[in-house]
Parts: structure tokens; C-alpha cells; sequence
């Protein structure tokens, strides 16, 4: 039965969105006959006053919007007023009074959509009418090229199509930005939603129950969470850091989610300056969770995580994980040059790259390619073996020269 009604759910799905987009593509079929029907019948005065790439442009920039783009944001608009509704229904039922500040923010969203469609319409139209002058300008150069460059007036052709592409760059600059301007306070009156939800919650505590008053919450707040900031000038550390690669770990405590279990219980490690540690330990016991705490791939529960007395939880991330070098257990090219995959920001010399990779015993072969640091490497370094894979990723982690490694893992 289960399995009946999921299958008429899917069927109904199908059926609803392929005859939304048939209709969709009818209606742009017929405004396509009309206008070709319409230009046919027009006077010559009509197309002497108007120039080709403005006719070109109606019949493929513009009925491309209505076959392609059209369908496309209609079953996005309606999925989306769906899921808008729903939101709606939900939080006035939990929360009566949610209606009247509900009513004000609808009246202010009606009031910008009306005034932005307004100046909307007349930049599109500016932006349209912008481009065909570039189309024109490129048909009709095209057309007189013998003649042009008999004349030698290719400059002077070239410095008329700089302008009409400034002209139009121009125009489709400013209705970019004027859908930035409308996405901004659509975000400013979400938010608006949001803290009047939450205030409510605050002020009817004991009225409404927790769970329900966590569900209204949860339902506006719909925006990802991010990782911590990448840069904290406040807490960088002066110099160079880490200098000496001292770690002292205290009462760590990881989960991977905060509805998930600990993966790490209170690990407490100290690791003296320069030693070499290896941790062993079958599948699952948290040897890449343990790595994980020191890179901050996930944040801990509890964690005193410190590398030559800086606290790692205080840091940014790009300053902690820019100080640390990996050798992953499957080694990870990119398409490009050997260059690139051993220094991809140009931070070294060419005779430290190869110092580099000297000590990782893969001087000689890439001596022995035709064009040495160069050489190219496809797609997940499909051109070189596992082992060179591996000794690459090796010979970058040494070019780093951080204080702090992580070598690949080994399994018992």
C-alpha cells in the first residue's frame, strides 16, 4: 500500500511539472508565431528604423529566457510560495499574534516589489535595447570586412564596438545591482521575521510549549551555518608560528554532529618539540578523528588543543590549517603542472622545489620528463603512478617546512 501511494506521489510529481513546462514552451511557441507573423506584415519604414540586432536579438536572447529560463523559475516560484505558505500556516497557528506583524512585513514587501518593478522593467528594457547595437556592429563588420581593412579602418571599427559593449556593460551592471538591492531587504525583512518570532517566543514563555516554539523557530531560520572566520587578526600569532611544533592536548572531546556521540572521550597527549609520533589503532578507534581536533574540522565539545602554547580553538582557520602540512593517505593531485601541485601560491623558489624534491627521492624523475617542473599532470594525477602520487604530496608538505606533519595512516 505504502509503496501504491508512494508511486501515485511520484506519478502526480511527474505529470504536474511536465505539464507545467509543456505549457510553458506553448506559450512561448505562440508569442514566437505572433512575432514572426507581426515582423512579416510590418512596414519598410519599420525596418528602416529599426536596426537588425535588435530584431535578432527578440528572437533569440529574449524567446531564450521564455524556453529555457522561464520554466525553470516558474516551478522554482512555485516550490518556493509552497514552502513560503507552509511556513506561514505553521507559525500563525503556534503563534496568533504573529499575524499582525506578519501583515506589516507582506505590506512592505508589496510596496518594494512595486516599486522595483517599476524601474526593473525600464533597465531591462534599456539593457536589451543596449545590446542590440553590439549585435548589429558585429554583423555588419563582419559583412564589410574587404572594405574595412581596405580603407584601413580597423582602429576606428574596433573603438566603436569598445563603446557599445560599455554602453550595455553599463546598463546590465545597474539591473544586476538593482536585484541586489531588492535581495538585500528581502534578507532584512526575514530577519525581521525571525526576531519577531523570537520575541514572541520570549514573551508568551510558558503559553506555548518549548517544542513548539523550537519548531516556528526552526522553520524561519532556514540559512547554513558557516565554518569559523578564516582570518582573526586579534588572536594571530607574531611571527612565525609555529616556531617549535610543542602540543598539548587536555581533555579533548569530539562528535561529529551535536545529535551524534563522542568519537573522543578526554584525550589528554603531550608531544614534545621535534618528536615524531605514531598512533596506531584498528579501524574506527579515532586516529583521523584525532587529526581532526588539530586541523578543526569539526568543532570540539571540550578542548584545551594548544601547538607551542597558542590556543588552536582561538585561531583562524586559514592561519591554523595554512601552518600545518598533510601527506593524505590517498594522495590528491590536481589538473595542471608539477609546479603548480607542489607550490600552487608561487611562495618558493624554483631551487627550493627542487631541494624539495630531492629529499623525497623524485628529483630524477622529474628530471627525466620533457619539460621538468612543467610537465603536466591530468586529472587526479592519472599520468603518474600511486607511488609517485604519493611522493608528490610528500615533496609538498616538505617544501612547507611546518613544524607540525601529518603523515598518511597506517591500519592494523
Amino acid at each position: 500500500m505504502t509503496g501504491s501511494v508512494s508511486g501515485k506521489v511520484y506519478l502526480t510529481f511527474i505529470k504536474v511539472r511536465i505539464g507545467v513546462t509543456f505549457r510553458v514552451l506553448a506559450g512561448a511557441s505562440k508569442l514566437h508565431k505572433a512575432m514572426f507573423e507581426s515582423i512579416l506584415r510590418s512596414p519598410m519604414s519599420f525596418f528602416d528604423t529599426t536596426p537588425t540586432g535588435r530584431i535578432l536579438n527578440r528572437f533569440s536572447r529574449d524567446l531564450d529566457e521564455l524556453d529555457v529560463r522561464v520554466p525553470f523559475f516558474l516551478e522554482f516560484l512555485l516550490q518556493g510560495m509552497l514552502f513560503v505558505m507552509g511556513q506561514i500556516i505553521l507559525v500563525c497557528f503556534i503563534y496568533v499574534w504573529f499575524t499582525i506583524p506578519l501583515i506589516i512585513i507582506a505590506g512592505l514587501f508589496f510596496l518594494i516589489d512595486i516599486f522595483l518593478n517599476a524601474g526593473m522593467r525600464g533597465l531591462k528594457r534599456l539593457d536589451n535595447t543596449l545590446k542590440s547595437p553590439v549585435t548589429q556592429h558585429i554583423a555588419s563588420s563582419v559583412t564589410g570586412l574587404s572594405v574595412i581593412r581596405t580603407f584601413d579602418k580597423e582602429r576606428v571599427f574596433s573603438n566603436r564596438m569598445y563603446n557599445y559593449l560599455d554602453q550595455h556593460s553599463a546598463s546590465l551592471l545597474v539591473f544586476r545591482l538593482s536585484n541586489r538591492w531588492f535581495t538585500y531587504r528581502m534578507d532584512i525583512m526575514a530577519v525581521l521575521a525571525t526576531l519577531t518570532v523570537t520575541i514572541i517566543c520570549v514573551f508568551t514563555k510558558g503559553m506555548i510549549g518549548t517544542a513548539s516554539a523550537g519548531l516556528a523557530l526552526s522553520t524561519l531560520n532556514g540559512d547554513l551555518e558557516s565554518e569559523a572566520p578564516r582570518e582573526i587578526p586579534s588572536t594571530k600569532p607574531s611571527g612565525a608560528w609555529p616556531a617549535n611544533g610543542a602540543m598539548e592536548l587536555k581533555d579533548v572531546k569530539l562528535r561529529y554532529r551535536p545529535d551524534l556521540p563522542l568519537v573522543l572521550h578526554g584525550i589528554t597527549a603531550s608531544i614534545k618539540a621535534g618528536e615524531k609520533i605514531g598512533i596506531v589503532g584498528r579501524t574506527g578507534a579515532g586516529k583521523s578523528s584525532l587529526i581532526s581536533t588539530l586541523l578543526r574540522l569539526s568543532e570540539l565539545d571540550s578542548v584545551t588543543v594548544e601547538v607551542d602554547g597558542v590556543d588552536v580553538s582561538k585561531l583562524g582557520l586559514h592561519t591554523l590549517r595554512s601552518s600545518i602540512s598533510v601527506i593524505p593517505q590517498d594522495p590528491v593531485l590536481f589538473q595542471g603542472t608539477i609546479s603548480y601541485n607542489l607550490d600552487p601560491f608561487n611562495e618558493h623558489t624554483d631551487e627550493s622545489v627542487w631541494a624539495s624534491l630531492e629529499q623525497s627521492h623524485l628529483k630524477v624523475t622529474v628530471s627525466r620528463l620533457d619539460h621538468g617542473l612543467s610537465s603536466k599532470v591530468e586529472e587526479a594525477g592519472e599520468n603518474f603512478s600511486v607511488g609517485e602520487r604519493q611522493l608528490i604530496c610528500l615533496t609538498r608538505a616538505l617544501l612547507r617546512n611546518s613544524k607540525v606533519r601529518k603523515g598518511r595512516k597506517v591500519e592494523e
